[in-house]
């Protein structure tokens, strides 16, 4: 049995949370409401948790202000946000504080148990939509879906010049699987299926 607790102000979720959750390998040692009540459970806990579900809408404190100061005083648990917001910072500051994971309260039961399992294998226990926006708060200003960077512009340039893998391997200094992996790109980017088209999209400037 893998043990875990959850701190949430909801009363009626917390029941359906605990009523799931006794019917999977995860044991869920106790509900709470309140921060204190958190503070005298984990005080007072004899078993292990590796794993304490922690809301961000609190009444007396955010979630996230509460991070940092489980993991001051109890490292050995992992701190996972199970929350309905879905902001940026929030996620940013949850995983800047020391947070394992980021599930939302609009996936089920089951796709939580199933986001837990994954973070016992190391895995990474994060929504699809915070996921997203974790790859889109970390890339670069300035990057556009879709956009070929000056190397693939320059593959497709040498493709409308009549050249072969082998000659734009060569005078790039790349190996000829580059040079595909540079095609595969420009497909993607002007969202064609072949040279010809791609080349075409070069020649009209729509690229």
């Amino acid at each position: 049995m893998i043990n875990i607790a959850i701190l949430d102000n909801q009363k009626e979720f917390l029941s359906d949370f605990k009523t799931f959750f006794s019917q999977t390998t995860f044991n869920c040692l106790f509900t709470v409401e309140t921060i204190e009540s958190l503070w005298f459970n984990l005080e007072n806990e004899t078993q292990e948790i590796r794993f304490l579900l922690l809301d961000i809408m609190l009444e007396t404190e955010s979630g996230l202000d509460v991070i940092a100061k489980v993991n001051r005083r109890f490292p050995q648990i992992e701190i996972i946000m199970l929350t309905a917001v879905e902001d940026s910072s929030a996620l940013i500051k949850a995983f800047s504080s020391g947070a394992s994971g980021y599930i939302l309260k609009s996936n089920s039961f089951k796709e939580i148990e199933e986001y837990l399992t994954l973070a016992l294998d190391g895995g990474g226990a994060v929504s699809p939509v915070m996921a997203r926006k974790l790859i889109e708060y970390f890339r670069p200003k300035g990057f556009e879906k879709g956009k070929m960077g000056p190397r693939t512009q320059q593959v497709l340039h040498f493709l409308a010049e009549g050249w072969s893998y082998k000659m734009i391997a060569s005078n790039m200094g790349i190996t000829v699987d580059g040079v595909r992996f540079h095609i595969k790109e420009i497909y993607r980017s002007l969202n064609v299926q072949s040279k010809p088209q791609a080349v075409r999209k070069y020649l009209d400037g729509d690229y």
